[in-house]
């Protein structure tokens, strides 16, 4: 077969690979260059100086990127000039506000003059029902929010009381929860909850399911204590009879306790002011004397009660 009859070699051509977008480029903060270790015959002093150049170097590329992100050049005459116009724009723009709030002012004083009487106690009516609008949606909103926060303080304190684990995120789980459940009620399930012992009931037991449906938001149950039923605990010793006169008793028993009440101080000559069981007539002290002991205290005495 003649080569110009024969076949052409058929080369397969590789799919193309997929194109994948390039990564934004970010530029990384430069980083200080690591100390490497000294070479042969290099000093150790010189060594630190070319350390401390490449820091410093280091440092100053970083302060000259953030003034050009800041200010957008890094030169400080450049950055300079721009603070001045920036303060000189900012005065021109104060002054004119100045001179237009004074324009007002006289624009409003000299309408105010061509009004007759009527318009202008109808003008300063409109002004005082606007102050009055303004002034009742500012306190119907601190209402609200006195009102959202004794609500969020309630959610909180029944969430503790069946165990749910005071993190700010479950609280935050907790709370979006309970909102979307409240907005859920009907009008009349709302009124209902404005008596606060139905508010806490319906609280308690709507809490009682979030945390019987979401246990790993709750603390473990605290382990209950066991006890060894090997260990037996003493039985009380049984209290001595009282001695009663007439009764006897055989020798070598144990000696029983008599019902009289010891005194508190010993027998002996007692201080002035002061009764058998030691209480003074002193105020202010341990062991003075209540209303009750003053007064027999006194009719013992012989004296007058006050």
């Amino acid at each position: 077969m003649p080569d110009d009859l024969a076949p052409a070699a058929t080369t397969q051509t590789p799919p193309p690979a997929a194109v994948v977008p390039p990564a934004a480029a970010v530029t990384p903060p430069p980083v200080a260059p690591p100390r490497s270790a000294p070479a042969a015959g290099e000093d150790e002093d010189t060594r630190d100086e070319d350390h401390q150049r490449a820091i410093s170097d280091v440092r100053i590329r970083e302060r000259k990127r953030a003034l050009k992100e800041l200010w957008g050049t890094s030169d400080p005459d450049e950055i300079a000039k721009i603070k001045q116009q920036r303060a000189e724009a900012d005065a021109a723009h104060a002054k004119e506000q100045e001179e237009l709030k004074t324009l007002r002012t006289k624009e409003d004083e000299r309408t105010r003059a061509q009004m007759t009487e009527v318009e202008r106690l109808q003008a300063d009516l409109t002004t005082a029902n606007e102050k009055i609008t303004t002034l009742t949606a500012q306190i119907a909103a601190a209402k609200q929010e006195v009102l959202s926060e004794r609500q969020n303080g309630a959610v909180k304190q029944a969430a503790v009381r069946h165990r749910i684990k005071p993190k700010a995120s479950v609280m935050r789980v907790v709370l979006a929860e309970f909102g979307a459940y409240y907005l859920s009620l009907s009008g009349l399930e709302r009124r209902r909850m404005t008596d606060p012992t139905q508010a806490e009931r319906h609280l308690d037991r709507w809490m009682r399911g979030f945390a019987k449906e979401n246990p790993e938001m709750c603390e473990a149950p605290a382990a209950a204590t066991t006890t060894d039923d090997t260990v037996q605990t003493p039985a009380p010793k049984p209290a001595a009879p009282i001695a009663r006169p007439g009764i006897r008793r055989p020798l070598g028993s144990a000696p029983v306790r008599t019902s009289q009440v010891q005194p508190r101080v010993p027998p002996g000559p007692r201080a002035p002011g002061t009764d058998e069981n030691g209480k003074t007539v002193k105020p202010g002290l341990p062991n003075s004397m209540n209303a009750a002991e003053l007064a027999a205290y006194k009719r013992k005495q012989g004296l007058k009660a006050s």
